[in-house]
């Protein structure tokens, strides 16, 4: 069944998943760029290379003058990569030929160290997520139909988010270094940011009469060492 037809059966369900998904994540994005461009400026000031200092000075004056424009960003690519990985879930009939030639594609060291840096963190999300992010996939194959995804597969995995990220980032700055400083000094507000989005996505899904037994999954996950340094510098950034 093919994501049209799919849609076609209940129209509102899938937009149901994607736009509070995309909306959610965009506006807390939004809401997280003071602290982060604080937290970069922090690291300017405490810098004693020039060029590092010029990297994070930039890095931080940019991200909050386009703070909107990384919104926007954020919630279009994340729909895009949504419903791509939807598609592939959903549509057997998938061209698996030219995904498998895209995979081999070769980058270029700039995007390399970025796939680097979405696929790290986007393991650390996993592990910050796993019990939301499991109660949302299990939910959305009830609604689909499909089998449980792999975390390639899947449109809600921590690495969609990553990537969405990433590549709002990459649309708002030229510059391959400042782009990965801004990423890796989201990096622990995502901790953060994921876990909220999957929790309300799930709550929202299960008001619909979408629900799972929490019983089939056990173990949560408590505040991870890069979250506990976000929180003490933004807190020293406020003071």
């Amino acid at each position: 069944m093919t994501l049209t037809s799919l849609a076609a059966l209940d129209p509102a369900l899938i937009d149901a998943v994607r736009t509070p998904l995309a909306d959610d994540f965009a506006q807390r994005i939004f809401d997280a760029v003071p602290n982060v461009s604080g937290c970069i400026e922090s690291e300017a000031r405490s810098s004693i290379v020039v060029a590092g200092k010029a990297r994070f000075e930039r890095a931080s004056q940019m991200l909050y003058a386009r703070r909107q424009e990384l919104q926007s960003q954020a919630w279009s690519v994340f729909r895009r990569v949504f419903d791509l990985r939807l598609r592939h879930l959903i549509d057997s009939g998938v061209d698996k030929t030219r995904r498998s030639l895209v995979g081999m594609a070769l980058l270029s060291d700039e995007r390399l160290y970025e796939e680097i840096a979405i696929s790290r963190f986007s393991r650390r999300l996993k592990e910050q997520s796993e019990f939301e992010l499991w109660g949302l996939t299990t939910r959305i194959v009830a609604v689909t139909g499909a089998d449980y995804p792999r975390d390639s597969q899947n449109p809600v995995s921590p690495e969609v988010f990553a990537q969405a990220l990433m590549e709002a980032i990459a649309a708002i700055e030229t510059d391959a270094a400042v782009r990965l400083v801004i990423f890796r000094m989201f990096g622990p507000v995502l901790l953060d940011i994921v876990p909220a989005v999957y929790e309300a996505a799930n709550a929202a899904l299960t008001a619909r009469g979408i629900a799972v037994d929490s019983a089939d999954y056990a173990g949560r996950h408590g505040a991870t060492p890069e979250q506990r340094q976000f929180q003490a510098r933004a807190s020293h950034t406020r003071s």
